[in-house]
Order: C-alpha cells, then structure tokens, then sequence
C-alpha cells in the first residue's frame, strides 16, 4: 500500500541532499588572508575572505546596486545576508506547501550563501525554526560591515580621483539593465525588413506572371527592341507600359533609354529573365538572412524574448518551465486554493490533493494514473505530479476550482473567492509565460527553415520531403543555440550556431538526392484512399515508416515527434478498427464487417464511430449495414445545376461569336481591311496560323474563322457533358441537355440556338448574363399584367403606360375612354398571357425545386407558382371578361 507522509517529516529517512549542496566548512576568523591557498582541478580559493570563485559569482549575481555588488566581494564566506533570509522564508514556505525538501532547497536555495544552505540542511527537510531565523536575522544584520567596508572603500577611491571609473561602470551596468530590450529591437528590425522584401519579391513573380499572356500578344506587334510595327496607338502605349513595370522591378534588364519611349529592352524571353533575377534576388536575400552575423543578431534577440519571459526567475538547466518561478508562484497559490494546510492535519493528503484534480480534468482510470507518482520505496512524489501536470492543470483552472466549493475546503467564502481569484491569475501568468517561450522557439524555427531554404537541393525536394524538413526543424530550440555566462545568464553561443547551420545544411542536401524518401514520405503522409482497407493503409504506413526510420538512423537524425505521434495516430486506427470487427461478431453472430468496411471505404476514426454508433443500436448486421448506406447517402455532398454558375462562359461565347461572325460576314462582302485582320489576330492567336498578310484573301482567313466559329462551345459542352454524369435528378439533366443542344446549334446557327435554350427554359434570351434574372422579371410582368386587369380591362394611363413598358403590344386596339381611361383589348391581352404558357409550364418543376431557395422572398415567390399553375391549367382568368 502507498505510504504518505507529513510535509514535517517527509522522506528524510532517505536523504535527498542536491550533490550541489554545500557541507559545513570551517571559516576563518581573519578578515584577510595571506595567499597560501590551495588550488586543485575543480576549485579555486581567492585569498579574499576565503571564498571560491562561485561564491564570488553567485554573491555578485544576487546583490543589487553598485554597493551591493562591490559590498558583495567584502562579504565574509560564512555571512547570512538580507537575501539569504528570504531564501529561508521562501523555503519554509514551499515546505508549507508540502514539496518535497530536495524540490524546495532546488527552488529556493541554490542561490543563496553557503551558510544559509547549511542551515537549512541542518533542520532535515523540516521547516527553519523560528529560533534558526532570529539567529540568521542577526547574522545578517552582522554581515553589512561588508558592505561599509565597500562604502568606505568607494568614497575613498572617489577620493582618489577615479569617479570617472565608477561612472564607466554605472554605463556598463545600464547598458547590461538594457540589453535584452535593445536584443529583441534589433532582430524586430532584421525581421521586419526581410519579410518586406519578401512580400514585394512575391508580389513582383505574381505580377510578372500575369502579364505573360498580355505581354506575349502585344510583343508579337513590334520589332526586337520595342518599334511598333502593328500594334494600334493604344496598344502600343500599353505595351510600353509594361515594359517599365518589367525593368522597374529588374533594372538590369534595360539596354537603352529614350526620352519617347522609356526604357528599351530586348523583348525576346524578357518576362523569363525578369521571373529569374527576382527569384535570384529572393536567393540572395537567403543568403544575407543566414548568414553568421544576421543570425546572431536574429537569434540574440529570441533569447532575449526567452529571457524575458521568465522574467529574471530561476531556469533549470534543462530550462524546464515546471521549476521558475511563476510555477512555483502557481504550485502555492493551487495548495492554497484546497486549504491543503489545514486540512492536512484531518488527514486530507497531497495524494488526495492530485487524485481530485485527475477526477476533474477527466481521467478515466485514475489509480493506474497515479502509480506513475510514486518512488520505488512506496513514497507519493508530488513534485513528480506537479511537474507532469502543471501544464494541464493551468489550462483547466477553470474546470478544477468550479468542482470545489468553500464548504468542501473549509474556508469562509469570501477567503475561499479570493484564493480562487489567486490561483487563476498565477495559471495565467505561468501559461504566459509559456506562450512567450514558444513563441521565441518558434521565431528560431522560422528562422532556421530559412536556412533550409537557402540549401543547395531544396527546391528540388517534393512536397512531402519539404513537409519532413519542417518537422525536423521543430526538433531545434533554445537550447541549441545558448550556453551561460559566468553569471549564469543565457548567451548566444556562436560555435552552436555553426553546427546547426551545418546540420541543417547536410541534411537538406542529403535528402535531396535520395530517391528512396520521396515515396516513402508520400506514403506516410498520405490519407486513406476510398479503395483502401484499414489494414492496406496501417502496412502501407508501417512500410513507410521503417523506411524513413532507417534513414534517420542511418543518417544520425532523431525521428521528428511529428512521425512519431502519426505512428501512434495509426495505432490506435489499427486498434480501433479491430475493436469494431471484435464487436460486430460477438453482437451480430459472429458477422465479420471486414469486407463492408473495404466495399463503403469506411478506413477513418470518424468512420468507424460512425459505423459503431449504428451497430451499437442495431438489431442485426444487415440493419446496421443499411442504416450506415443510407446515413453516407443522406451525407454525400450533392451536385445540382445552377445556369447562374455559367454566365460569364456563356456570355464569353456569346461574345466571341459575334466578333467571328461579324468578321466572316466582312470578309464575304469583301469591306474586311488589314487593320481588322491584325484586330483579330490579337484576340484570337489560334486565327494566325491561318493568315497570311501578303496573300489574295489573307490567306486561309475564311477556313480559320469557320473553325473557331464551330469550337467556341466545345470547351463548355464538355464541362456540362461531365457535369449531367453527377446530376441526380431527370429535370436538371434535361435541363443540361438543353443547354447543350442549344449551344451546338448556337456555333451552327447564330442566336437563334440561345433563343431556343431560353424559350425551353422561360426566358427571353435579351443577354447570356441575365437569363436567371430575365426568368424571374417574365414572372414579375405576367404577374403585373394579371393585378392590374383584375378587376377589367379599362384601366388608368399611367397604368397602361407601366404595362407598355414590359408588353409594348399591349396598347394594340386599346380604345380612349371619355373620361380619358384606356380600355384595353381582351384578345391582346390574352395573347401576350397564353403567349407565355409554354415558358411557364417549363418552368413550374424547376421553381417547385427552388422554392426552398426563395425562401427568403416567401410571399413573392409563393404569387409567382400560384400565377404560373393558373395560366399553365387554365384554372380561369383573374379579370372579369367583357360582356359579348
């Protein structure tokens, strides 16, 4: 059975002495020593007030102000200072909070003199008594002779005339207060200009590839070096235009200048060229980005970022954020949200302490959770808890207090709502403090991917390798690139650096030129296809996966987390998988879905939840089959077509037509000149293959336009022939096919072939672009002419004039009245109604499809069906007739 024990005596029983921890030493009572002291391979006595080296460091360190650091220097070896007092209290404190002694004097300690540290190793894991710190109170008070020494020392020297040194050292001190912040402005800088470069670079590629077609037409109308030879007036200034956007961007690309023309270029592969110096631009603004110096200033300044975001606190050397000092700030503020002190003492333990927070961040199997907590001798360890969890827990604060109450704890409310308060502003600044170390590691990862990019071979790696690359990149951190100072601060460590840069570099251009990795990393990070089975995918991973293993073994690379968390993604597919086939033959009579699975493609965790859901319910194995077919239907995305989505290629064609046309029929009556031929040619390249300028008849001119005439549709038909495959309804097919025939009679016959489309579908084809919007204003006029000849056909002049408008016709044998109305004629105006019957019977099916779409416009669209059924079935006339 796990044992526990009180925070007061702890597991001193099996001492936990840090191998750093000083031992009692015999000091010497003189102030000065004469220099006879002994030196070995590890340490060194300075003849100052018998201290070693590190003494000296870590008492410098620690002091504050330029008395404080000098006064630090005439402090006796065996002196409890002032700081040294607060390291105890901060000690006691966190043995309060039941750590474990060797976490506490790690946490508290290890910064303070060698005589604080043996007093409190003197007390065994307990807490420095009250007595231990009155004795240490007036050591300290003792201890500032040290410092009147380097008072008096100070006056005297300024005395001496050498203030001028001790006004260097107050820069130096500032400039060293300042470092971090100047650090971090300096990479803001180097990044801030790169990243501007790079967005103008990108945005030069991308506007040099769109001119390509443009550029390409308009340089088929002039000479080598920019001489109009046919293009027109405004074509050429266009082209001119361009040419000083190309030679803006690259202006080595110029090889003259006019005062006319501007810049003058060879035209001939100009727009390749320029593409090319950008992108060696791009190339040469890697280089300077990783280069030695740049780096240095880059990653000094994420180290700096790293630095602040501890904000001066205690880093391990591991740099592990469970041991800073917000963290231990969160740790207290946490024990005292439970009130773990007093009801300690009810038998309440750390233990139960952690089995409560695991109940509330739901975990299942909590005492298998907590085996993982606990030393070989039995003993809980919940430093070992806190530093697994703390994360967690910070992230949950929320869930964790709303399962307490102050009547579980013990306390008063408002106590307990102020602890409450404490505790999630510590996991805000402890996970802060988190994110801003993030951010700096991922600043350095950026920053090394430029690196890659710059490696010989990168751009010839796929995808797939790019993607390797960049989670082999996430292996690097901090730590990587830092060493510490005598200090003990965090600095940049160029000899590091130099090996990153190098790894980084082979291995990018070893990957490059292995061939085995491509497949292999397509393999693995690739999805499962919809002809895959579960087990086909898991080995095709597997097989990948042992391939890329053995690469980075063999090329001294540790496998990226990335990979090893997919292995563990596709274990638990393969796992569940397994349990869904397990449960359909217990259930189902011994039913094996292995085959359903393949047939349905059901080789996703979603997948397979889903199935399971349904054969958890189901009755037999055929129902569930039939309940997953049918709920994958129902869910299946859906084609429909919408003429809408085809307006601009429609009135693309439409267009072209009648250009060709118009140009066919010029050439025919003889009235087509050159210019217009050279117009042609512009707009439509595929004609030049076609035309000669110099010959009777510009050549084959007729034959050409006759062809591009025929193939303007083909493009579209195809398109439309591809989407009538996936429609799942008759009306939508056929409404296809209509389009289709009525564009292959349009390349045929002219217009007359749309006219057709749009009298099969209830419009007047008035332009391409507007047939839905034309559908729906047939609508709105038939209903306006029914509204307004409800009740008779003499109606006011204004309306009638509104009704010309849309039906000009309708004032055909339209009499005057006397007092100035008209009367309109009843067989006209049964004719413009009947006259639309066909539209609107074509179009009844598709607006009942489409009610659900009007919805918006319910009361408008709901008038328009009503309208349409009674003139399509004759269900009478809403106006009152004429008496015969």
């Amino acid at each position: 059975m796990p044992k526990e024990y009180s925070p007061q005596i702890l597991n001193w029983a099996y001492p936990q002495r840090s191998c750093n921890s000083p031992q009692v030493t015999n000091s010497n009572s003189m102030i000065f020593k004469t220099i006879t002291s002994s030196v070995d391979e590890t340490r060194k006595t300075l003849a100052l007030f018998n201290k070693d080296w590190n003494t000296y460091k870590r008492n410098w360190q620690n002091a504050n102000g330029v008395f404080g650091k000098i006064g630090s220097v005439f402090t006796p070896a065996n002196a409890i200072t002032k700081s040294d007092i607060e390291a105890i209290k901060a000690y006691n404190s966190q043995i309060d909070s039941c750590v474990t002694s060797q976490t506490a004097f790690n946490r508290t300690m290890l910064n303070a003199s060698p005589a604080a540290q043996n007093l409190v190793a003197s007390y065994n894991g307990g807490k420095v008594s009250a007595q231990g710190m009155a004795t240490a109170q007036n050591a300290a008070k003792a201890s500032t002779i040290g410092l009147t020494i380097a008072q008096t020392a100070l006056n005297a020297a300024i005395g001496m005339g050498i203030g001028l040194l001790i006004s260097l050292v107050v820069k130096g001190i500032d400039k060293l207060v300042h470092a971090n912040e100047e650090a971090i402005e300096k990479a803001e800088e180097l990044r801030r200009k790169y990243e501007e470069f790079k967005s103008t670079n990108e945005s030069n590629i991308s506007t040099l590839n769109g001119l390509k077609k443009e550029f390409e037409e308009l340089s088929k109308g002039v000479s080598q070096y920019g001489d109009n030879v046919s293009l027109t007036t405004e074509q050429y200034e266009r082209y001119k235009e361009i040419i000083q956007q190309i030679v803006g961007m690259s202006p080595s690309l110029a090889e003259g200048y006019s005062t006319e023309n501007g810049y003058i270029a060879d035209k001939n592969g100009l727009l390749e060229r320029a593409i090319e110096l950008q992108e060696q631009e791009y190339r040469n603004e890697l280089r300077k980005i990783t280069n030695l110096q740049n780096l240095k200033t880059s990653m000094s300044g994420y180290i700096a970022e790293y630095k602040d975001a501890f904000e001066g606190g205690w880093v391990t050397e591991d740099m592990s954020a469970a041991s800073t000092v917000k963290a231990t700030d969160f740790s207290n503020a946490l024990y005292k949200a439970f009130n773990y002190s007093e009801r300690y003492n009810n038998g309440y333990s750390s233990e139960d302490l952690a089995r409560e927070i695991l109940k509330s961040l739901g975990i299942d199997n909590i005492d298998k959770e907590m085996e993982k907590f606990f030393n070989e001798n039995g003993y809980y360890q919940p430093n070992w808890f806190f530093d697994e969890y703390v994360d967690e827990i910070a992230k949950n604060i929320d869930a964790i207090t709303n399962a307490l109450s102050y009547e579980n704890v013990g306390l008063e409310e408002d106590e307990f709502e102020n602890r409450i308060l404490t505790v999630k502003d510590c996991a805000q600044a402890y996970l802060d403090m988190k994110d801003s170390m993030s951010i700096a590691n991922e600043s350095i990862q950026r920053d090394l991917q430029y690196i890659a990019e710059y490696a010989d071979g990168y751009s010839n790696l796929t995808t797939e390798q790019q993607k390797f690359v960049n989670e082999f990149l996430k292996g690097f951190n901090i730590d990587d690139i830092v060493s510490r100072d005598w200090f003990g601060n965090l600095t940049y460590d160029e000899d590091k650096m130099k090996s990153v840069k190098r790894q980084i570099t082979d291995f990018v251009e070893a990957l490059s030129q292995d061939e085995t990795t491509k497949t292999a990393l397509a393999d693995l990070y690739a999805i499962p296809t919809d002809e895959q089975s579960i087990r086909e995918f898991v080995e095709q991973f597997r097989n990948a996966l042992e391939i890329i293993k053995a690469y980075c073994q063999e090329n001294g690379i540790e496998i990226p987390i990335a990979i090893t968390d997919s292995e563990q993604t596709i274990n638990d597919l393969e796992a569940q998988y397994q349990r869904a086939v397990d449960f359909a033959k217990d259930k189902f009579d011994g039913y094996d879905p292995t085959a359903f699975f393949k047939e349905h493609s059901i080789n996703t965790q979603e997948e397979i939840d889903t199935w399971q859901k349904i054969a958890q319910r189901a009755r037999d194995a055929a129902e569930a089959e039939k309940e997953y077919i049918q709920g994958s239907t129902l869910n299946a995305p859906t084609t429909s077509f919408d003429i809408s989505t085809y307006k601009d290629a429609l009135s693309d064609i439409q267009s072209s037509l009648t250009t060709l046309r118009s140009a066919l029929e010029s050439f025919n009556s003889g009235t087509l000149d050159e210019s217009a031929v050279l117009d042609l040619m512009q707009q439509f390249p595929e004609l030049v293959p076609y035309i000669d300028l110099t010959a009777e008849g510009f050549g084959n001119l007729s034959e050409g336009l006759s062809v591009l005439i025929a193939q303007q549709p083909d493009s579209l038909i195809q398109n439309l022939q591809t989407l009538k495959d996936s429609l799942t309804t008759d009306a939508e097919r056929e409404q296809v096919d209509l389009l289709i025939d009525s564009l292959q009679r349009l390349s045929s016959y002219g217009d007359s072939g749309i006219e057709s489309y749009a009298t099969s579908i209830g419009s007047t084809w008035d332009d391409t672009a507007n047939v839905i919007e034309g559908v729906i204003t047939q609508f709105e006029n038939l209903a306006k002419v029914q509204e307004t000849v409800a009740d008779g056909l003499t109606i006011s002049t204004n309306a009638a004039a509104e009704l010309a408008k849309m039906y000009p016709e309708i004032l055909d044998h339209a009499q005057v009245t006397a007092n100035g109305q008209i009367t309109l004629n009843e067989e006209v105006v049964n004719s413009i109604l009947d006259g639309d019957k066909s539209i609107i019977e074509a179009q009844i099916t598709k607006l009942e499809a489409d009610k659900a779409g009007l919805i918006i416009k319910k009361d408008y669209a709901q008038a328009q069906l009503n309208i349409a059924k009674q003139v399509a079935e004759g269900e009478g006339k809403r106006y009152c007739p004429l008496p015969q």
